[in-house]
């Protein structure tokens, strides 16, 4: 039985960019996560050491934002690799780091980088 969890979200203060700035004042940022595992045992036994722990992937989120990046797409990488180390049961899932308000020269209210497997 395939099932998914999803965290939706997750604001997160980190200091990712390309610009000097941003690795200096920071910036605030939402993580979206999706992952797909197995839950048949999880269903059956109510035991949340056969499931994926969203708390845990949550932890996993803050750390691996707390290392700054000039890419998103490095966070999102990482935040991908940083998960299924942690949860090798995990068979899909994507996500998604949306960068709020990003120093650019036409206004816009976010950028996002979303990786899927």
């Amino acid at each position: 039985m395939i099932g998914k969890i999803e965290l939706n979200r997750i604001k997160i203060r980190a200091y990712h960019g390309v610009y000097a700035q941003e690795r200096i004042r920071g910036n605030d940022f939402e993580v979206t996560v999706h992952l797909s595992y197995d839950m048949a045992k999880a269903a059956e036994t109510d035991d949340i050491l056969n499931a994926v722990d969203y708390p845990r992937v949550m932890e996993i989120v803050r750390n691996t934002m707390s290392r700054p990046s000039r890419l998103l797409e490095n966070v999102a990488g990482r935040l991908k690799d940083n998960i299924l180390a942690e949860f090798p049961q995990v068979v899909s899932g994507f996500v998604k780091v949306t960068k709020l308000n990003p120093p650019v020269t036409i206004p816009m209210r976010a950028f996002a980088v979303k990786i899927e497997w």
